[in-house]
C-alpha cells in the first residue's frame, strides 16, 4: 500500500505541476492552447495504452518486477527531458 500511495502521489502532483507549466512555455494565449492540446494528446495516448502494455508484460512475462521496472524506466527518461525546460524557453 505505501508504494501505491507514493505512485499516486507523484501522478497526481505531476499532473497539477505541468497544467501550471503549460503557460510558463508559452508566448499568448493561442500559444497556449495550442501546446495544451499536444500535451493532452500525447499524455492521454500514453495513458490509454498504458493498462495495455502493463497487461501484455504480465501475461508475457508473468512477473511485476518487468512492469514495474519499464514504469521506472519511463519515469527515469521523463527526468531527463523535464531538465531541458528552463525559464524564458518559449515553445510555438
Amino acid at each position: 500500500w505505501f508504494i501505491l500511495l507514493i505512485f499516486g502521489f507523484s501522478i497526481s502532483g505531476s499532473f497539477a505541476m505541468m497544467l501550471g507549466l503549460l503557460s510558463e512555455y508559452s508566448t499568448g494565449p493561442l500559444s497556449a492552447a495550442r501546446l495544451t492540446a499536444m500535451s493532452f494528446f500525447i499524455t492521454y495516448s500514453v495513458a490509454a495504452i498504458g493498462p495495455f502494455v502493463s497487461g501484455l508484460l504480465l501475461d508475457t512475462f508473468e512477473s511485476w518486477t518487468i512492469v514495474f521496472s519499464v514504469v521506472a524506466v519511463i519515469a527515469l527518461t521523463q527526468l531527463f527531458f523535464v531538465r531541458l525546460l528552463r525559464r524564458n524557453v518559449a515553445v510555438d
